[in-house]
């Protein structure tokens, strides 16, 4: 898997070079600007393309998908967009660390997460590491967010492989299907 990360700040002057017609940046943010049009230049770059010839859509459920890379996901947070390529559906999620009220702990969280949250070291860290996992897996399944209570940060784990990166200010997950018979890869780094 490629994980690319691009400073949102570092276009900030250059938002009008990245070929996006008037209606697109009308509609979509600066994060969503920079993060297709830095998507349209890796996968031209990789596939010996021009930028204009890659096209981006969307399928029934909202999600991104390109004829010539099935396997992609985008995220951005903050300053931050982050696209990760994969050879296997993969989803990627970030989002910044911040204060986290105990309601929406509760209202977000799987029963058997919200005590565990509640009660860790950093529930902050701990709420956000389980919001950009099960974001991260939604995003791989291509259904969008659901019902985040539906399924536990722990049952993700055991199913899929999932790494967790602690990025200073903000929180990144990647989430990959398991190749048949592996056991499951599950990391978190510092």
């Amino acid at each position: 898997m490629e994980i690319y990360k691009f400073l949102i700040s570092e276009y900030a002057d250059r938002l009008c070079e990245l070929s996006v017609s008037l209606a697109d940046w009308q509609k979509r943010s600066r994060q969503s600007i920079v993060a297709y049009s830095s998507l349209k230049r890796l996968l031209a770059e990789k596939y010996g393309k021009s930028a204009d010839e890659i096209d981006i859509e969307r399928d029934k459920n909202g999600k991104p998908y390109c004829d010539l890379c099935s396997f992609f996901s985008i995220t951005h947070t903050g300053d931050y967009v982050y696209i990760a390529i994969n050879d296997k559906s993969v989803g990627v999620d970030a989002e910044m660390l911040r204060d986290i009220k105990d309601n929406l702990i509760k209202k977000t969280a799987h029963t058997e997460e919200v005590e565990s949250i509640l009660n860790s070291d950093d529930k902050n860290v701990s709420f956000i590491t389980m919001w950009t996992v099960k974001e991260a897996y939604f995003k791989l399944k291509g259904t969008g967010i659901t019902d985040l209570c539906a399924i536990s940060e722990n049952e993700i784990r055991r199913r899929y492989d999932v790494e967790t990166t602690h990025c200073g200010d903000h929180i990144l997950t990647t989430v990959t299907k398991r190749s048949i018979g592996s056991s499951p890869k599950t990391s978190a780094r510092r």
